[in-house]
């Protein structure tokens, strides 16, 4: 399944810092991934990891073995971060007001991306949303299903699967304006799920330049998700033979003052695939601070020339990702299946049940 990883903060990070440093950075979630503690996999019986110490996470290899995260990554990869570079040069905004995604998309691996390299090392962010893909199906590897998906000042990603999408896609589309209907570039499950989406939290002509509270984006997600099992239960129904196919929709939209994120699975019983998050790991993913991100690794140690600045002094912060970026399992929380976590434009972290 696919890989996201999103920070929103107080502190500008430097891209390669998030996306590009660490052992265990996004583009390296390809073929070796950390899977959490204790996490059930898609059959009943548990999936353990080797030398899994209370102090450290250990990778894994990539598999097909009944794991929720299986195989590998390779089809496409997009980074997308926040400036208000475009607002101030074209009306004068600037801030928090004047920020939009800027997204970078490719097909190639990203480890050997040379583009990809420079940008992020010239980059500082508040806020950035990152993501490598496992195809489902058939779908093409193009740049237009490559995520996240741009919604306004928006932006919007999945890791998982929309069971029985091909037998209910018109009915989601005939749902839509048609706004909304032509925004979608691509052929993924993912893309029409964020046009349904934004239909919710934006309405019919809604604006979708503008910073909604976060108690919105949550209720939207909810109602999104009730629309998607109606739709898919439906069309199972009318098909016959009495099998209902897996959901797993880990999903995030953020605004790049805000986000939301979920961890969900159905039917009743089903895993979802990994989901943490972190409110301290991005002292140690940013070399201005001390610490680094490969800490509890078995034979690495921190070099003197690291950062001298105190990690108690970085600012507010929140990190979701599929998979840890830092070493250090204490500085991560696997999000419970069936929660939503919000973030609002204060940095305030909440985590609530899914009241579907």
């Amino acid at each position: 399944m696919c890989r996201w990883f999103t920070y929103l903060g107080e502190e500008p990070q430097l891209l390669e810092d998030l996306v590009l440093r660490p052992t265990h950075s996004l583009v390296k979630q390809i073929d070796e991934h950390y899977l959490p503690p204790s996490h059930k996999s898609f059959d009943p019986l548990p999936h353990k990891l080797p030398s899994q110490s209370p102090s450290s996470l250990s990778p894994t290899s990539a598999n097909d073995t009944g794991s929720p995260n299986p195989l590998t990554n390779m089809d496409g990869f997009g980074i997308g971060w926040w400036s208000d570079s475009y607002q101030e040069f074209d009306s004068g905004t600037s801030g928090k007001e004047g920020l939009r995604p800027v997204v970078y998309k490719n097909t190639r691996p990203p480890l050997n991306d040379l583009i990809l390299r420079s940008l992020a090392s010239g980059i500082a962010t508040r806020a950035v949303v990152g993501h490598v893909r496992a195809g489902t199906g058939l779908t093409p590897v193009v740049e237009t299903n490559c995520h996240p998906y741009t919604f306004g000042r928006h932006l919007f990603c999945h890791n998982g699967t929309l069971g029985s999408f091909h037998l209910f896609k018109p009915q989601l589309l005939l749902l839509l304006p048609i706004r909304y209907q032509l925004a979608i570039l691509g052929t993924t499950d993912s893309e029409h799920i964020a046009a349904l989406y934004f239909y919710h939290l934006c309405g019919e002509q809604g604006d979708w330049e503008k910073i909604y509270p976060v108690e919105e984006m949550g209720e939207a997600m909810i109602k999104t998700l009730k629309v998607l099992e109606d739709l898919k239960a439906t069309a199972e129904k009318e098909k016959g033979g009495g099998k209902s196919e897996h959901n797993a929709l880990n999903l995030l939209v953020s605004s790049g003052s805000s986000l939301v994120a979920i961890r969900y699975a159905s039917p009743a019983g089903k895993e979802p695939p990994s989901l943490y998050y972190s409110t301290t790991a991005g002292a140690v993913l940013n070399r201005k601070y001390k610490g680094h991100p490969d800490e509890g690794k078995p034979g690495f140690n921190v070099s003197e020339e690291e950062g001298d600045r105190e990690k108690e002094d970085h600012r507010k912060h929140v990190i979701v990702a599929s998979e840890p970026s830092t070493l250090k399992a204490d500085e991560w929380e696997l999000i419970d299946s069936g929660a939503m976590v919000l973030v609002d434009e204060e940095m305030d972290f909440s985590m609530e049940a899914l009241d579907l």
